[in-house]
């Protein structure tokens, strides 16, 4: 087993991991954001998805150096949905249904692209289609969310 076997398997260990606890930590959190140990475990979850992303693509900097700024993108999100209910600043439940929504649909559209285009059936304008659809879909829950924490808030 080499450096990227591992850093693969590590990979794919914390992202089903955070994609299971994330969907935990969203759905308890709907009516009041989840300030606890899982919201913690989610975020750093994506931080540990991240850094083993940015890992990966070191190993194949030329053709993949987009896919660490979506890392960063990512995690940034996952942190501001973390510290949000934790400072409450002047609009902080849109901070942290924007930061929790925003960096599951990170996962989400990930785990979609590598197993429907890189190694699945869809390629051209579908894969695409996997590439847009999570980001509009999740868009408008995470805007439906939003409104619901700001009306109990």
């Amino acid at each position: 087993m080499d450096i990227h076997d591992l850093l693969l398997a590590l990979h794919i260990v914390v992202g089903a991991a955070g994609l299971a606890l994330g969907a935990v930590v969203i759905w308890l959190s709907r009516e009041t954001p989840l300030v606890d140990r899982r919201s913690a475990a989610y975020h750093w979850m994506v931080f540990a998805v991240s850094v083993t992303a940015i890992g990966l693509l070191s190993l194949d900097w030329p053709d993949l150096w987009w896919i660490g700024i979506l890392a960063v993108i990512a995690y940034l999100l996952a942190m501001l949905g973390f510290l949000a209910p934790r400072h409450r600043f002047t609009g902080w439940q849109g901070a942290y249904a924007h930061g929790q929504g925003g960096s599951y649909i990170a996962l989400i559209t990930a785990f979609l692209v590598v197993a429907l285009t890189v190694d699945g059936p869809l390629h051209g304008p579908a894969a695409v289609a996997v590439w847009i659809l999570p980001t509009l879909i999740g868009t408008r829950l995470i805007l439906n969310w939003h409104h619901r924490l700001e009306n109990r808030g």
